[in-house]
């Protein structure tokens, strides 16, 4: 038996809240000595959790005590089975934000580690994406090729896109045109993948909003060129600190990269 701080301990509450479900007959203790004194059992504990539960869901107090005067109701049936269904989602939703948000801290750490405005070839690890195909775009602005992205669901995506997938023929020829927006593989389903195998890659870090990046994908490529190198795959271009700068583009943090052989 546990005395009323022990047991809003192990609920990680507070003794006034257990009180004041008690006053409501949410929650009443096993026993209560004639000083006062309450204990509580484990089977209690069970039943914090399920209250809890219940609130979590959106459930009120009153609809608490519905709920617990119903017992094994139909409708309580079906209010279970919709709470279960919603820990799935948000199971599901968390499992992708936490794939997003690993991938993205390694990049930040790399960015940090590496000279910005200077090619760099390195060998890369394979890498897969969900590749969300656009209708390609001449120089058009990203807030256009988001809303092309949007347009094709009918539900915002749970993460933002980790980069875009960029026309090199265009790009050589200084336009900007977009194939198609990646998504970290795990973290959106998408019919269309792309594989961009390990090995030997040319990468860039660059500092600087649209027009920026736009010359600098075509300086990119004429430096890769210059080194003697085959390009052996669409230039891809991540934006990794857009959203920690409010929409500021002379503080936009980008990284183009592309397989080369």
């Amino acid at each position: 038996m546990y005395k009323t701080q022990e047991f809003a301990t192990l609920c990680e509450t507070t003794k006034e809240t257990l009180f004041h479900y008690d006053r409501l007959g949410l929650l009443k203790p096993d026993r209560v000595l004639k000083n006062g004194y309450r204990y509580y059992s484990y089977n209690k504990y069970l039943d914090f959790l399920f209250l809890s539960g219940l609130k979590d869901a959106g459930c009120s107090l009153k609809d608490i005590e519905t709920i617990f005067k119903d017992g094994t109701s139909k409708a309580n049936i079906s209010a279970f089975q919709e709470r279960t269904l919603q820990i799935s989602n948000q199971i599901e939703k968390l499992e992708k934000e936490k794939v997003f948000f690993e991938v993205f801290s390694e990049e930040l750490s790399q960015m940090q580690e590496t000279e910005k405005n200077k090619i760099i070839i390195t060998k890369l690890p394979k890498q897969s994406f969900s590749l969300i195909e656009l209708s390609a775009s001449s120089e058009a602005a990203e807030k256009d090729n988001s809303e092309q992205l949007f347009d094709r669901f009918s539900a915002k995506p749970l993460v933002p896109p980790y980069g875009l997938c960029l026309n090199n023929e265009a790009l050589s020829n200084g336009k900007w045109e977009v194939e198609g927006y990646l998504f970290i593989k795990g973290t959106f389903e998408s019919e269309t993948k792309l594989k961009v195998k390990k090995g030997k890659f040319a990468v860039w870090y660059g500092t600087g909003g649209q027009r920026v990046k736009i010359s600098t994908s075509k300086k990119f490529l004429t430096a890769i060129k210059e080194e003697g190198l085959e390009i052996q795959g669409e230039v891809i271009c991540m934006t990794m600190l857009e959203y920690l700068h409010n929409g500021n583009e002379k503080d936009q943090v980008f990284k183009l990269f592309v397989p080369v052989g």
